[in-house]
């Protein structure tokens, strides 16, 4: 959990203290893979910020919400929350390695909002059988 905290300051600290050059006009959506790291990573539960924005219109299929996952084996949710915590520093070293007149709006703050959006939706899922698993030694490893 520190090192959720410290992860979230440091996101945090990096836009505060990053700035970024460009228009900042916010025009379109990126995901993560486009963004961050090149378009070539696997996001955690297929999540992507820019779908999940997507509204739909009159008449489109809405597909049904996916379920919360609960029959992990021992070690299983440990292993997706360090993969998620990796993938999110891995998209914190991208942003940070930009030189800042390389900066722009979409490389910087909406890598950063995508890199945190899709860290909390793969550990949402996770930290939440903490709490309503009814597997004992499942609730303790999603909750620590």
């Amino acid at each position: 959990m520190k090192k959720l905290l410290g992860l979230a300051l440091a996101l945090g600290l990096l836009v505060v203290l990053g700035g970024c050059a460009g228009t900042g006009d916010g025009a379109g959506g990126a995901d993560l893979g486009d963004t961050v790291l090149g378009g070539d990573v696997e996001v955690l539960g297929g999540f992507d910020t820019a779908d999940a924005l997507d509204v739909a219109d009159a008449g489109d299929v809405v597909e049904p919400l996916t379920l919360v996952p609960y029959d992990y084996q021992e070690g299983e949710v440990t292993a997706a929350c360090e993969a998620a915590l990796e993938q999110a520093e891995a998209a914190l070293l991208r942003i940070s390695t930009l030189a800042p007149e390389e900066r722009t709006f979409e490389n910087t703050v909406l890598a950063l909002e995508d890199a945190t959006a899709t860290l909390w939706a793969a550990l949402n899922p996770l930290t939440f059988l903490g709490y309503v698993s009814t597997d004992g030694g499942l609730r303790d490893e999603a909750y620590d």
